[in-house]
Parts: C-alpha cells; sequence; structure tokens
C-alpha cells in the first residue's frame, strides 16, 4: 500500500511539473500583472494607460505645454470599461509582445527620429518584469510585435480618451 502511495505521489507531481510547463506559458495572460504604457511627446504631452488582470484599464492624460506653469493643473484621469474583445486583444498584444526572448530594454534612439513620440511599456508579473522604450525611427529594428502592442494601444486611447 505504501509503494502505491508513492507512485501516485510522483505521477502527481510530474503531471503537475508537465501542466505548469507547457499550460501555463499559455494561460500567462490569466495570472496576476500590472501593465502601463506612456505615450509621450516630451515637454508637450504624456498619455499614460494603466491595466491589469483584473481588467481596470485607466488613461491619465498630461497637457505638459500649457500647463507647465499651472500649479493647481491636475491631470485628466478617466476609468474606462474595456469591452471584452477589446480586453482579450489587449492582453494578446500585452504578452506576446513583451515576453520575446530577444527584446532589447529599446529601439530607436539610435538612428534619425520620424518623430518626437516616445513610447514606454513596464509589466510586471510574479515571475518577470520587463521595461521598454521606444522611439520611431526610419530603417529600425523594432520587432512586429511591439509595433502591433503600440497599434492596439494608440487605438485604445483614440476611441476611450474623450469619454
Amino acid at each position: 500500500m505504501k509503494r502505491i502511495s508513492i507512485i501516485s505521489l510522483v505521477v502527481l507531481v510530474v503531471y503537475s511539473v508537465l501542466i505548469y510547463a507547457f499550460v501555463m506559458p499559455e494561460a500567462s495572460h490569466n495570472t496576476p500583472f500590472e501593465f502601463s504604457y506612456t505615450l509621450e511627446s516630451p515637454g508637450v504631452y504624456k498619455q499614460t494607460c494603466t491595466f491589469n488582470h483584473t481588467n481596470a484599464f485607466e488613461i491619465t492624460a498630461h497637457d505638459l505645454f500649457w500647463n507647465k506653469n499651472n500649479p493647481d493643473y491636475k491631470p485628466k484621469v478617466l476609468k474606462v470599461a474595456l469591452s471584452e474583445e477589446e480586453t482579450e486583444q489587449l492582453k494578446a498584444s500585452i504578452f506576446e509582445s513583451l515576453q520575446l526572448e530577444d527584446l532589447k530594454p529599446h529601439y530607436g534612439f539610435d538612428g534619425k527620429a520620424t518623430s518626437d513620440f516616445v513610447h514606454s511599456f513596464s509589466l510586471i508579473t510574479a515571475t518577470d518584469t520587463v521595461f521598454l522604450s521606444v522611439k520611431d525611427q526610419i530603417d529600425n529594428d523594432i520587432p512586429k510585435e511591439i509595433y502591433s502592442l503600440v497599434h492596439v494601444m494608440r487605438g485604445l486611447l483614440e476611441k476611450h480618451s474623450n469619454n
């Protein structure tokens, strides 16, 4: 009887390891995480979006140019309810782009800039922390997954910033 218990325990441990190794990476966007995206034109304006595993999405808009000398200025803060489709698209894009194996900490700062926009990302999970900055440039080496995430984020900003 003791031998059967040990064998059962070994099988359970092996099964758990296999599930963790093969199923958990696919379900990683269901585990706790904190994500932020900042779109900034330095000295002019900045928009920051935060998103987490509870699907809380918030946009903070700073008008830096017109309000830099205004001591009473407060940024505009919007709490947004994303649709189920937007939520799933955003989660998929976050985890596809920010968990690339050969991801560099920054892109676009070495070549000729095509704009002053700087995109900053952070993703914090229980096992990893990723920070990334991207500046638009000609002839860049920015992974297509990062462009996809920028496209998703800018679409959400355009759609929900005026609410």
